[in-house]
């Protein structure tokens, strides 16, 4: 899921124009450093993006089009305010605790309300979330995209402007060591 989270950037890096900045959301500051700035940076030289990375601002600065790429972390969702972005790319968000994760994620909606003009064509925010759905009918994610026949039609059409995309883990094999898909189906057996 960071692999495609990296590779959406990198790839919205090289087309969109650098207006407003980007910003990617992870649970913490920690998961951040540890997965998210090397999964991005690789992603950043494979594709032969030139950039800098300012660890005082969580940052991806430099960019050949002259964008900025925010790191943000989801821990206090009160302090998600004020920014505008035209891309907004959420990892892990099912991860969080219920209630904490539909604040951050509310806030977050609120942040992705730049529009850029480029070329005379605009181009609309979007918020992109990788996660995978632990949580069942209970979780984050189902709330927020599940499948639910019993909802009012009107409920319905609220959702109607998401995409939901499931993929399974094996379909990522080629950016996995040989033994993960195999230590996932002993660690959760059917």
């Amino acid at each position: 899921k960071t692999y495609t989270l990296a590779y959406n950037v990198a790839s919205d890096v090289l087309t969109i124009p650098p207006v407003v900045p980007f910003a990617v959301f992870m649970p913490t500051y920690s998961m951040l450093a540890e997965v998210t700035v090397p999964t991005i940076s690789k992603m950043f030289d494979a594709m032969g993006i030139r950039y800098s990375y300012n660890k005082t601002e969580k940052s991806f600065v430099d960019l050949p089009n002259g964008a900025t790429v925010i790191l943000k972390s989801m821990e206090d969702p009160s302090k998600i305010a004020g920014a505008e972005y035209v891309r907004i790319y959420v990892d892990e968000l099912e991860t969080m605790p219920f209630e904490k994760g539909m604040e951050a994620w509310n806030n977050i909606t609120a942040r992705g309300r730049a529009k850029v003009r480029h070329r005379g064509k605009v181009i609309q925010p979007q918020i992109r979330v990788y996660t995978t759905p632990n949580g069942g009918k209970r979780g984050i994610t189902w709330k927020l995209w599940g499948v639910n026949e019993t909802l009012p039609p009107e409920e319905q059409r609220k959702r109607s402007n998401y995409a939901y995309v499931r993929a399974p883990t094996w379909s990522n094999i080629a950016h996995l060591s040989k033994n993960y898909i195999l230590n996932l189906y002993n660690l959760y057996p059917t």
